[in-house]
């Protein structure tokens, strides 16, 4: 593959990964929850919580981060499918 369609790959991923801050998450309409909340904000606290439970369970640094990452990316893909909850996935 060329650089410039490596580039606009990867131009495409970040451009993706940055709606993730516009769509809310789905469990309001279930839950009755209503505060704020995306699913950029959801990685992110996800994210955290990863690193401080893998550090609390003695894991090195070098791990935390490794599931600090996993965290943070684990509903990209929602940036294509939108969030779909236990009861949309039946349909989608």
């Amino acid at each position: 593959m060329s650089k410039p369609d490596e580039n606009k790959k990867i131009m495409y991923l970040i451009q993706q990964a940055g709606t993730l801050m516009l769509m809310q998450r789905n469990h309001v309409r279930n839950l009755g929850n209503i505060t704020f909340d995306t699913i950029a904000s959801h990685c992110f606290h996800v994210a955290v919580i990863a690193y401080c439970i893998t550090r609390m369970e003695g894991f090195s640094h070098a791990d935390g981060m490794r599931a600090l990452s996993v965290g943070l990316l684990h509903d990209l893909a929602e940036a294509r499918t939108g969030d779909n909850d236990f009861v949309s996935k039946n349909y989608t």
